[in-house]
């Protein structure tokens, strides 16, 4: 397998938000997941909470990619993205059902009559007053098949990013999907900064999640860290051994302190690396790729940094 010095170039030069290309770990996060659609099969009326909170890097919204792109061959399952459909009940339902009928109807079958009148209305024979309204008729039955097919045996999982941003009409609809669902089956998941669940649970806000609805997202492990950077590797195809990719890879996981925001900037270096040499692991200078890592890191923290919310305190910061 020759070197994909293409790809390579493409990580380098590719974004580091959203999406984590060669996602590892997070099994405790996922199995969160599972349980939310066991909790769904039971309390059946309500949506059901799932919250994954955590500093900026962390991987909040890389993970609610993951779920909707590894679980979308699921037909029991509707991702919909609800970020901009938040401020009625009414609103984010009619948002879960374009959703649905934008996808392959799964079952069901037309009556004869509706057919029959579909059949007339496509090849355009349709004359008399009698054949307009048995057309209308058809498309409103048409519309309510497709629907209910769409959404049968379903359980819908919403998605909202950047839910520390909630404001006060979109929390209250969220009280209202809390308290009585949205007529389906249906799990909710939201990212956001570590402050996220306050903002749900405040005054005038959601009641009571449960008391699991939760998680704080931190650091990756060492060997979580190696193995997202070895797939990237075995996907570029360098010249060199197992054992080289494999140093290489836990080389990457330290300079990267176990962070995903951290990793992602590692991963580019070594693609810049890669590139220079060719794909050639034995030339690799890992100093080119800590150095460049640090200086990534670097000015990662100075754009935080740069935030308004610190204009107003005076803070002591250790950059990693």
């Amino acid at each position: 397998m020759a070197f994909n010095a293409a790809l390579a170039s493409r990580i380098e030069k590719g974004g580091d938000r959203d999406v984590a290309p060669y996602f590892a770990g997070r099994e405790r996060e996922m199995s969160h997941f599972d349980d939310a659609l066991v909790e769904v099969d039971y309390k059946k009326k309500q949506t059901v909470f799932r919250v994954f909170q955590g500093a900026p890097g962390c991987g909040k919204t890389s993970l609610l990619h993951h779920l909707r792109e590894t679980r979308r061959e699921d037909q029991d399952l509707l991702f919909v993205e609800v970020d901009s459909a938040l401020e009625s009940r009414a609103e984010v339902l009619a948002h879960v059902v374009d959703a649905a009928l934008a996808r392959p109807v799964r079952s069901g079958s037309l009556t004869e009559s509706v057919r029959d009148a579909l059949a007339k209305y496509s090849v355009g024979t349709v004359q008399s007053l009698g054949e307009i309204a048995c057309v209308k008729n058809a498309g409103a039955a048409l519309r309510s098949w497709q629907k209910d097919t769409a959404l049968e045996d379903v359980t819908v999982v919403m998605t909202f990013d950047e839910a520390q941003n909630l404001n006060r009409r979109q929390v209250k609809t969220l009280a209202e999907m809390h308290k009585i669902g949205i007529g389906l089956p249906s799990v909710l998941l939201l990212a956001g900064l570590s402050h996220t669940y306050d903002v749900l649970s405040a005054p005038n806000a959601i009641s009571r999640l449960v008391a699991n609805a939760a998680m704080n997202m931190g650091a990756m492990t060492d060997e979580e860290c190696a193995e997202s950077t070895l797939a990237m590797l075995d996907e570029l195809g360098p010249t060199g051994g197992a054992v080289e990719r494999r140093a290489l890879a836990e080389r990457v996981a330290r300079v990267s302190h176990s962070w995903p925001q951290h990793l992602n900037r590692a991963q580019q270096a070594l693609c810049r690396e890669l590139g220079r040499v060719n794909g050639d692991l034995g030339r690799v200078d890992f100093a080119r790729v800590e150095h460049d890592s640090d200086e990534a890191r670097a000015g990662y923290y100075n754009n935080r940094l740069r935030d308004p919310a610190f204009d107003e305190v005076e803070l002591l910061v250790y950059c990693l």
